[in-house]
C-alpha cells in the first residue's frame, strides 16, 4: 500500500529569534539616532521623541521619564492621551502591565523610565530595552544641560559691563572679553598671549602688585584698585576682583580677573566730596554770622534797655518834681486864671509821664522782661 510522510517543523522560537533581532536592530538605530536628536530638537521636544521610541520598540501605550533630583515628571503625548488625569493624579493606573528601570549614577538613582500598557508580558528583552534607552537619555540630557550652562555662562561673561580676563599661571592672557576691549581700546588679537603688564600706567603702587601675586600664588582671592593706562595713553581707574581657577583635583590652572572701571565714579565722588566741602564752610561761615548777628542784637537790647532805663530816671525825675510844685501852688490860694493854668501843666505832666511809661512797657515786651501779674 502506500504510505504518506508529514514532517512538522515547530517555528516558534525561530520567529521569536527573529522578532528579537528586529527588535534589537530597530533599538541599535535608535539608540544611534538620540545624539543626531538632541542636536536638532529642543529638550521638550527630544524628550517626546525618545519616548516614543522607548513605547514603539516594545510595542507599549504609555510612557514617561522621572528626573528625580528635580521632581520633574515628563508624560508621553500618547499617556497624556490615553490617560489624562495622570497629569495632576499621580495614582492613575497605566493599563495592567507596566516595566519601569532605574538609571543610577554614583550609587544614586537619578532617573526612572518606564512603559506600561503593553498587549502581552514584558520579557527580559523589553527589560534590555528600556534600561538602554534610558541610560542614554539621562546621558545626552546631562551633557545637553552641562553644554547650555557653559554657553550660558560663556553668554554672561561675553556680555558682562564688567572687564573679565582669563591668564595662565605666567599672567600671559588668554582670554577677554568684550568690555575689555571697550574700556582698553586693544583688541584681542593685541593682548592675547601678553601680559596684563602692558596696561601698567606706573601710578599703581609696587606693594600693590606685589600683594596681588602674593594672595594668587597662596590660592586665595584678591581685591584691589589699579590705575591702568588705556591704548590711547589715557588713565583709568578699576577696582579689580583676581581669583585663581581650580580643576576638580584642587589644582590651579589659571587666574580669572573681573575688573570695574570706576574712574567715573571717582571723579563724581570727588565733585560731591567737594561740594560737600563747600556746603560745610559754607554753614559754617552763615552760622559764624548769625552767632554775631546774635551777639550785636542782645548788645543792642542790652543799650536799649540800659537808655530806657537812664531815661526812665532823668525824665520821670524832672516830672515828678514838676507836678509835686504844681500841686504844692494850686495849695496856696491862686487866683483862677492861674489854677487853671496850672491844671494844665499838672495834666501834661501825666500825659508825658503816662507815654513814657508805655514806652517803656513796649521795651520790657521785646526784652521779654514783662511780666504779668
Amino acid at each position: 500500500g502506500e504510505h504518506l510522510l508529514v514532517l512538522g517543523l515547530d517555528v516558534t522560537r525561530a520567529e521569536q529569534a527573529r522578532q528579537a533581532l528586529e527588535v534589537q536592530a530597530h533599538r541599535s538605530e535608535a539608540l544611534l539616532q538620540l545624539p543626531r536628536l538632541a542636536e536638532q530638537l529642543s529638550e521638550a521636544d527630544f524628550l517626546q521623541t525618545a519616548m516614543e521610541m522607548t513605547e514603539n520598540l516594545p510595542g507599549s501605550q504609555a510612557s514617561f521619564v522621572h528626573f528625580l533630583q528635580t521632581d520633574q515628571r515628563v508624560w508621553s503625548r500618547r499617556t497624556l492621551e490615553t490617560y489624562p488625569s495622570i497629569a495632576t493624579d499621580l495614582s492613575t493606573e497605566l493599563g495592567q502591565r507596566f516595566l519601569s528601570v532605574p538609571v543610577i549614577e554614583a550609587g544614586q538613582e537619578v532617573l526612572h523610565c518606564g512603559v506600561a500598557d503593553k498587549a502581552h508580558d514584558y520579557d527580559d528583552l523589553d527589560l534590555e530595552t528600556v534600561q538602554l534607552i534610558a541610560n542614554d537619555l539621562w546621558r545626552i540630557i546631562q551633557r545637553r544641560r552641562a553644554q547650555e550652562q557653559v554657553l550660558q555662562l560663556s553668554r554672561a561673561v561675553e556680555q558682562s559691563p564688567h572687564s573679565v580676563v582669563i591668564t595662565d599661571l605666567e599672567g600671559n592672557i588668554q582670554y577677554v572679553n568684550d568690555s575689555f576691549v571697550r574700556i582698553t581700546g586693544y583688541a584681542r588679537s593685541e593682548v592675547i598671549g601678553q601680559a596684563p603688564r602692558i596696561l601698567k600706567s606706573g601710578l599703581t603702587p609696587f606693594p600693590v602688585y606685589k600683594s596681588m601675586w602674593q594672595a594668587l600664588t597662596q590660592g586665595e582671592i584678591w581685591k584691589g584698585e589699579l590705575h591702568n593706562r588705556r591704548k590711547d595713553g589715557s588713565i583709568y581707574v578699576e577696582s579689580a576682583i583676581l581669583c585663581p581657577i581650580r580643576q576638580p583635583d584642587g589644582r590651579i590652572t589659571h587666574y580669572v580677573g573681573l575688573k570695574e572701571d570706576i574712574t567715573e565714579r571717582q571723579l563724581l565722588e570727588a565733585e560731591l566730596s567737594s561740594h560737600r566741602h563747600r556746603l560745610e564752610e559754607l554753614v559754617e561761615r552763615r552760622t559764624a554770622e548769625l552767632a554775631e548777628a546774635t551777639r550785636r542784637a542782645e548788645a543792642a537790647n542790652l543799650a536799649k534797655g540800659t537808655f530806657l532805663a537812664n531815661m526812665s530816671h532823668e525824665i520821670r525825675t524832672p516830672l515828678n518834681a514838676i507836678l509835686g510844685l504844681s500841686y504844692l501852688l494850686r495849695q496856696s490860694g491862686l487866683n483862677p486864671e492861674q489854677a487853671q493854668k496850672l491844671e494844665q501843666v499838672d495834666a501834661a505832666c501825666r500825659h508825658l509821664r503816662s507815654v513814657i511809661n508805655q514806652i517803656l512797657y513796649l521795651a520790657k515786651i521785646e526784652a521779654g522782661r514783662f511780666q504779668l501779674v
